[in-house]
């Protein structure tokens, strides 16, 4: 909000946040089937009208009202919103994509980014559910930059590397940045000195790579960018960094920078074997539910305690239930509809989700809240306002 001379006042309503202590999180709450879709262009949009109806009453009041009075309107008005919009658009989501490389340095937890890159993840889900990714290998290591597979496997009916078949490109779907911790698609590469096109840009498939540090001044800027669609939970990097730690040799194109675990052993034999390559056993999806946002089977509130400290994050998955790349109230929402909710982690589901029991008391409590908020609204700012014009 910005606040103009004299008393004059405009009010620019940029985002709805309220303080924790004016959040019940023990009123119940509807659960509505709506797609994931539908639910985020309709936040957007009532976001975007409430603001816009918001920054106009503000700007009209500013001409006759002093900012004290406007500004006790404005905090009303936004949790009054805050409330609105949440019992409005409040869903049953399904969570994001929660995903276990089993690797032979131990495993690697990744919550994929379904919200922001449905596409990428639908592509990543199909190669892990159909079993391309078992005992494929890390075939590319490049020191503080990223380590790479989902390439090549070993088949269990030869003794030689092989391509892992792969389906038609993935459309390219950048925005989240080539951060830490982060997962995203490897592409191919216009000819040098070649500017890239539609065929390039849109070429991911089966190869992935996890960025060791932060490669956005690089990878968010060539190729139209590398899409990133997941992050690594918890201290899964400190696996990923365990494999970035081993030795590299040439074994000729595309093995060129190839980590193997005993570099003493390659250089007495002269050859890389099968036993020298780091494999990734397999790429499970795990079965949690969707607002289970420390990882223990049930949903409750230190689940909430883990949204709100890491609200407004972009850099950290845990609590980004929708996997949309920030921890937001539609979180908030995806925890409170699974409040209650148990399950065993570390199952077969390929989502991170169960469904959420129905309260059919919800709506009338959703309208009560609503209509309690308006009435706090209108008794404050009337009193306000009575009480400036007989000053």
């Amino acid at each position: 909000m910005k606040q103009s001379s004299g008393r004059g006042f405009v009010g620019q309503f940029c985002a709805i946040r309220v303080g924790w202590n004016d959040i019940d999180i023990s009123a119940a709450r509807p659960t509505l089937r709506v797609t994931r879709t539908e639910q985020m262009a309709n936040f957007s949009i009532l976001r975007r009208h409430v603001a816009v109806a918001v920054t106009s009453l503000l700007r009209a009041a500013g001409a006759a009202f002093p900012p004290r009075v406007c500004r006790a309107a404005f905090s009303h008005l936004r949790l009054m919103v805050f409330v609105l919009v949440t019992a409005l658009c409040c869903v049953d989501e399904s969570g994001a994509t929660l995903v276990r490389f089993n690797t032979a340095y131990g495993n690697v937890d990744v919550r994929l980014y379904d919200a922001a890159t449905p596409l990428s993840v639908t592509n990543f889900v199909n190669y892990a559910n159909s079993g391309r990714f078992a005992e494929s290998i890390i075939h590319r290591s490049i020191p503080g930059f990223i380590i790479q597979g989902g390439g090549f496997y070993y088949p269990t009916t030869n003794g030689s590397l092989a391509s892992i078949p792969t389906d038609p490109p993935v459309m390219n779907e950048y925005g989240i940045s080539n951060l830490r911790g982060t997962l995203a698609y490897a592409k191919v590469g216009p000819p040098t000195g070649q500017p890239p096109t539609e065929e390039t840009i849109n070429s991911a498939t089966s190869g992935w790579f996890f960025n060791l540090d932060d490669n956005s001044s690089n990878l968010n800027n060539q190729n139209g960018g590398f899409t990133v669609f997941g992050r690594v939970l918890g201290a899964g990097m400190s696996v990923v960094d365990d494999v970035a730690d081993l030795d590299i040799v040439n074994a000729g194109s595309p093995f060129d920078n190839l980590p193997i675990v005993d570099l003493a052993a390659v250089q007495s034999r002269g050859s890389v074997v099968k036993s020298d390559l780091v494999f990734v056993h397999n790429v499970s999806l795990l079965s949690l539910p969707a607002g289970d946002y420390n990882f223990d089977g049930t949903v409750n509130a230190a689940d909430f305690n883990v949204w709100q400290t890491d609200f407004g994050s972009t850099t950290k998955a845990e609590a980004d239930g929708n996997g949309d790349g920030v921890v937001d109230a539609a979180d908030y929402t995806i925890w409170r509809n699974s409040l209650g909710q148990t399950s065993s982690p570390g199952g077969g589901s390929s989502r991170l989700w169960a469904d959420a029991v129905p309260e059919p008391t919800a709506a009338f409590l959703g309208g009560i809240a609503a209509a309690t908020c308006w009435l706090c609204l209108h008794r404050s700012f009337s009193r306000r306002l009575r009480q400036w014009l007989r000053a």
